[in-house]
C-alpha cells in the first residue's frame, strides 16, 4: 500500500468525520482529501517528477498535514525539516537532498531569505499563511491558501491511475534527517512500505479504531510524530493539532473537552503534563485515556 491510500480509504469510508482539528479549524476526511489532491496536481504542474524531494518547513498544523499527503500523492518524497534549525544547518540538509519545491509558511520568511539563495535546487515554494513577495531569493513563490480553496483537480484524476502504476510500495516517499548531535544530520530514507508498515504494527498493538483521538503535542516533523500522524489517518481518528509552546493545563483541557483517547510523548512531555499542571481540576473520565498501569492490567485480562 502506498502512504496516501490510508487517507483515500479513510476519506471513502468516513468523508464527514473530523480528521484534523485546531483552535480555529476543523477540517473532516473528506476535505483533507480534496485539499491533499490539490496540492498534488499543482505540485505536477509546477513539474514534480516521481522521486523527486519536497522539503516542508512547517510547524505542526493543517497544512503540514495536507502537505505530507499531497507530496506523496503526486509521486515525491518528503522531507520534514526541523524549524527550529538554524540558516546554516537548514543550507546543508537542503543541498544534501536536493528538493524541487519548498512547501513552508510566511512566518519562515526571515530564515528562508538567509539560506535559500545558496539552494539552486528549489524551483518554487509554496507558502501558507500571511504572504510573502512573489519571489524569494529569485524562487517563485505560489500562495498556498488559494490554491487548496479550490476544488479537486479533474487533472489529476485523468492522470492518477498512471502515477498510481509508476509508485511501488518500496519506492522512497519519506527522508527524515537526524539530529546531528554526534556529526553532520544524516538523512534517514523511508519506504512507503516502511511506513505502512510502523502504522499497522502501532495499530494493531494500542488497537486503535475510529473512535480514538489524541492531542498532537510532539512536532511533526519528528519520527515519532509521523507515526501518530499516520496510525491516526490509517483508522479515521481526530487529531487535535496543538502548534506553539505546549502549555499543560491546555492540553488537559483539549483531553477534557475533546472526548481525547490518547497521548504521545517522550518522558519530559508526561513529567510537565503531571507536574506543572491542575491534573485535579479536569474531569478526564470520558475520555478513556489508560495509564500505563491500567493499560498492562487490561493486557493481562
Amino acid at each position: 500500500m502506498l502512504i496516501h491510500n490510508l487517507l483515500k480509504e479513510s476519506a471513502k469510508r468516513y468523508p464527514e468525520r473530523e480528521a484534523l482539528v485546531t483552535s480555529d479549524r476543523r477540517l473532516t476526511y473528506r476535505r483533507l482529501e480534496e485539499q491533499s489532491q490539490q496540492l498534488a496536481s499543482a505540485l505536477r504542474k509546477a513539474g514534480l517528477s516521481p522521486g523527486e524531494r519536497v522539503a516542508l518547513l512547517l510547524d505542526t498544523s493543517v497544512e503540514y498535514v495536507v502537505s505530507y499527503f499531497g507530496v506523496t500523492r503526486a509521486g515525491g518524497v518528503v522531507v520534514p525539516l526541523n524549524c527550529s534549525l538554524d540558516p546554516e544547518a537548514l543550507r546543508l540538509i537542503l543541498n544534501d537532498c536536493e528538493p524541487v519545491a519548498l512547501i513552508t509558511h510566511g512566518s519562515k520568511e526571515r530564515l528562508l531569505s538567509k539560506v535559500i539563495a545558496a539552494v539552486p535546487s528549489v524551483r518554487c515554494i509554496f507558502c501558507a499563511g500571511r504572504m510573502v513577495p512573489p519571489t524569494l531569493s529569485g524562487k517563485k513563490v505560489i500562495p498556498l491558501a488559494s490554491l487548496l480553496e479550490g476544488r479537486e483537480s479533474i487533472a489529476l484524476k485523468r492522470r492518477g491511475s498512471d502515477l498510481e502504476g509508476r509508485v511501488k510500495e518500496t519506492d522512497l516517499t519519506c527522508i527524515v534527517y537526524t539530529s546531528g548531535s554526534t556529526g553532520r544530520p544524516k538523512g534517514v530514507m523511508l519506504s512507503h512500505r516502511n511506513l505502512v508498515s510502523n502504522a499497522g504494527s502501532v495499530v494493531e498493538y494500542l488497537r486503535l479504531t475510529r473512535e480514538d483521538s489524541t492531542v498532537v503535542v510532539l512536532p511533526l516533523y519528528y519520527s515519532s510524530g509521523i507515526s501518530q500522524m499516520l496510525c491516526h489517518i490509517k483508522v479515521g481518528g481526530k487529531m487535535v493539532l496543538v502548534n506553539g509552546p505546549v502549555f499543560p493545563n491546555l492540553i488537559w483541557r483539549l483531553v477534557q473537552d475533546q472526548g481525547i483517547t490518547g497521548l504521545s510523548g517522550v518522558p519530559t512531555t508526561f513529567s510537565m503534563l503531571l507536574l506543572a499542571s491542575r491534573l485535579g481540576d479536569y474531569d478526564l473520565r470520558a475520555s478513556g485515556i489508560l495509564w500505563p498501569q491500567e493499560l498492562a492490567c487490561r493486557r493481562r485480562r
